[in-house]
């Protein structure tokens, strides 16, 4: 193989088998320490890690109304 020039790189679609590290898909997880990482374990405390998934959403919002009260008398 010669070299590769930055065009190159650019414009060429990779392969997934070339390096399949690049493609593999990571979601973050969250320690119950409160520290996120992508690994199983946690390296500060050793405790298990889960998915971190974002709060449910729903058109019913039960607790809109006292989110805007605090944010009011915030500012």
């Amino acid at each position: 193989m010669g070299p590769v020039s930055s065009t190159d790189i650019l414009t060429k679609k990779p392969d997934k088998l070339e390096n399949p590290e690049i493609f593999m898909v990571s979601k973050i997880k969250r320690c119950s320490c409160g520290r996120y990482t992508l690994r199983e374990i946690c390296p500060v405390c050793g405790s298990a890690t889960k998915y971190s998934q974002p709060a449910r959403f729903s058109l019913e919002d039960r607790y809109g109304k006292y989110r805007r009260i605090a944010r009011k008398n915030k500012l």
